[in-house]
């Protein structure tokens, strides 16, 4: 539960690459479970486990808590962020703005053919649906969550804006939003599951091929807001609804969203 001590484990020898690396042994921690929201993170533990002196632990978990991925209290410690629902819907209309706008760079690029230069990113595509539905059946639904994001991440890198790319920065702890065992214990997803996760997914790329700017930017729009419907369902019960309608997407152009 929330604040409950969590001891970090030896670092497993298939996991040497993580040796050095603080961040991507708790940011690991998080999307795997053993962290959830309001968790603290114990650096003497953290420091044993990679064993590492406390020194570059520190540092590499301020730096976690300036990208806003933990809540650094004084005198008290680090903890993993908690995000409230007015943050997660924020963090959902804004992505349904992002994604759809390139979606509809990529769709409007290719409606008069395929650039050269686009043709190893869509293949990219392709293969991470592919690998989503195998890391589904062999590894289960973090995996599945880690290529997710990084199917979007190609997605925005696609659209070859740079101001897109930087905006999509800002939503670093986000990504913890994007694996769906965030703040709960992993399961296995269903077949269902996994046969509407691929489809959903080539829709979207079968979408982009077509070149049809408005249908791709919709259907990255819905998709990314159904996402945040399922989040606010399963960490907010009472709030069953993410108001990221396209009225929200021009309120969050003006520069205010409103949280109903």
């Amino acid at each position: 539960m929330p604040g409950c001590r969590v001891t970090f484990q030896p670092t497993p020898v298939d996991d040497r690459a993580l040796r050095h690396s603080v961040t991507d042994y708790v940011l690991d921690a998080v999307r795997a479970g053993r962290l959830s929201p309001g968790d603290r993170v114990h650096e003497t533990s953290l420091a044993k486990a990679l064993d590492v002196s406390l020194s570059p632990v520190r540092e590499s978990l301020f730096r976690l808590a300036d990208q806003g991925w933990l809540e650094h209290r004084p005198r008290r410690g680090f903890y993993v962020r908690i995000f409230t629902p007015a943050e997660t819907q924020e963090i959902f209309t804004f992505r349904a703005l992002l994604e759809g706008f390139a979606a509809r760079s990529i769709a409007e690029r290719w409606a008069g053919g395929m650039p050269e230069e686009d043709v190893a990113p869509k293949e990219e595509l392709a293969r991470l649906i592919a690998e989503g539905g195998h890391e589904a059946l062999v590894n289960g639904r973090v995996a599945v969550g880690r290529v997710n994001a990084r199917f979007h991440d190609c997605l925005i890198r696609l659209a070859g804006n740079a101001l897109l790319r930087r905006s999509w920065a800002l939503l670093g702890p986000a990504e913890w939003l994007l694996i769906p065992t965030w703040g709960d214990a992993p399961r296995d997803l269903t077949d269902a599951e996994t046969a509407d996760w691929v489809a959903r997914h080539r829709r979207i790329l079968a979408l982009l091929e077509g070149g049809d700017p408005d249908a791709a930017a919709r259907e990255l729009e819905e998709h990314v807001r159904e996402a945040g419907e399922g989040n606010l369902r399963r960490r907010f019960p009472h709030r069953t609804h993410i108001a990221a309608t396209t009225q929200d997407i021009e309120t969050l152009e003006r520069g205010t969203v409103t949280t109903p």
